[in-house]
């Protein structure tokens, strides 16, 4: 099977909790290419609404997703622009990848980010702060022996950090995660970081040092819960169809939670983090 996929995925949380979610993806199968783009928008107060994007869909490259940057998505009866400031280095986790058909990156860790609409929709425009990342697969998931997926990312008044894990059903795992303290470059540790209650986790540090990667959360709330692949997202009963042959049945559950800084300040509003388990085969 001729198969390739690619995909951007770009956020944006408000200092209200609010989140807008926008990916890019392009799917090249048996020589066939389809492009499509959407957008996720969760309200401070739970709603979700996705919206399908229109028009011809274009993936940038992604080294060019650095700085100062900015998208722009049609949708019917309006346009969104996302744009980036002020943005962190990116970064390209160290050694072998998870497998050899799967690669991931960060483009964007943390960035200053503004979601501007056009008219014809009742969204305002909003401020917040933001990241964007790349996934490449050239096998379908499901030829993958993928069993879960969990990944996050949380900016800290004094940090911003990154992690995900991998694990196989043959029991490997891969894990990486990695911060950028007072804004410098990435530091990156081969360490499982995960999400257990109220905190971040992670193992200490090879003195037996707590990890730098602890950090307190709060005002947890569940963004989606239920199948990574459904009618919202897909609307089209052959491109739905044709996403699940490819990944088989997936199940998603997204969080976004205050966060503290590593010294056990209070909450800021300002600083949050935004988190996902992926099961591969469905619920659990």
């Amino acid at each position: 099977m001729s198969f390739r996929f690619r995909k951007l995925y770009a956020d944006l949380v408000t200092p209200d909790g609010s989140v807008t979610i926008v990916y890019l993806s392009c799917l090249e199968l048996w020589g066939v290419r389809t492009a499509f783009a959407g957008v996720e928008l969760y309200s401070c107060r739970g709603r979700r609404r996705v919206l399908r994007a229109q028009g011809p869909v274009r993936l940038p490259d992604p080294d060019t997703v650095r700085g100062n940057w900015s998208l722009q998505v049609a949708f019917p009866g309006t346009s969104l622009e996302l744009s980036y400031g002020d943005a962190l280095a990116p970064w390209a986790p160290a050694g072998p990848p998870p497998h050899g058909a799967l690669d991931w990156r960060v483009l964007i860790p943390r960035a200053t980010a503004r979601a501007r609409w056009s008219r014809g929709l009742a969204h305002q425009d909003v401020a917040g702060r933001g990241y964007v990342d790349w996934v490449e697969l050239r096998s379908p998931p499901r030829r993958l022996d993928l069993e879960s997926l969990t990944w996050g990312r949380a900016h800290l008044p004094e940090a911003a950090i990154v992690f995900t894990a991998v694990r196989f059903r043959s029991g490997h795992e891969w894990n990486r995660a990695a911060r950028w303290p007072d804004g410098g470059d990435p530091q990156q540790d081969s360490v499982r970081v995960g999400v257990d209650g109220g905190s971040i986790q992670a193992a200490p540090g090879p003195d037996g040092d707590p990890s730098p990667y602890g950090v307190t959360l709060a005002d947890s709330r569940i963004l989606h819960k239920g199948p990574g692949i459904d009618v919202t997202r897909f609307p089209g009963w052959m491109e739905r169809s044709v996403s699940r042959i490819c990944s088989g049945a997936l199940h998603e559950t997204r969080w976004v939670s205050r966060v503290a800084g590593q010294e056990g300040k209070e909450p800021d509003p300002e600083y949050r983090m935004v988190h996902e388990l992926v099961r591969f085969g469905g619920a659990p």
